[in-house]
């Protein structure tokens, strides 16, 4: 019988993070709400590094719920627009970004 080598793959634990763009003053009082199965700062820095913006990391935590299972960022997003944040749009398409509002105060 040949050898037979398994590799382990790492589990991936999906991750909700929120980050602000503190010099980007188009963004002043919206919130950018994603997920990743990556560490939030690496996901970050995928979407920023190459337009040189700066951000801020406000939180990142376990995409799971009380019970144990895990949730998609689509089910945060759809409950911050049920509570009545907004969100924003895609300029081109008018598709719902992920991005919200919540004020020009104290991200």
């Amino acid at each position: 019988m040949a050898n037979t080598s398994i590799k382990a793959i790492a589990e991936a634990n999906p991750t909700i993070y929120a980050y602000i763009t503190p010099n980007d003053v188009s963004k002043k009082g919206w919130v950018k709400i994603g997920e990743t199965k990556r560490s939030a700062t690496e996901r970050i820095s995928e979407q920023t590094r190459t337009a040189d913006i700066e951000y801020e990391l406000l939180w990142a935590h376990d995409a799971r719920r009380d019970g144990g299972e895990y949730f998609k960022d689509t089910a945060f997003h759809w409950y911050l627009v049920q509570s009545g944040v907004e969100r924003g749009k895609f300029h081109g398409t008018g598709r719902p970004s992920e991005w919200f509002y919540f004020g020009e105060g104290e991200e």
